[in-house]
């Protein structure tokens, strides 16, 4: 994954391990692009499924749970 440097999508792509973090103008996108493909797509898999996992939806509904518990314990 390529993305740019904006948002929260840094947070998301680590980089040079699930992807290519760039700054948001053509020439550096240009760049990244180049060298992911330098890179090879092999060197980012092993990490992309890390990031896959822990985005899955069953991770995510587990945290919201956990959210709901804490917050009703407080209550």
């Amino acid at each position: 994954m390529i993305v740019t440097n904006v948002g929260g999508l840094p947070n998301l792509v680590p980089h040079k391990k699930a992807g290519l973090v760039t700054e948001p103008n053509p020439q550096a996108l240009a760049d990244a692009i180049l060298l992911f493909y330098k890179m090879g797509n092999a060197n980012f898999l092993p990490q992309i499924r890390s990031e896959k996992q822990k985005f899955s939806w069953e991770n995510l509904v587990a945290a919201i749970i956990d959210l709901e518990a804490s917050l009703e314990n407080k209550l």
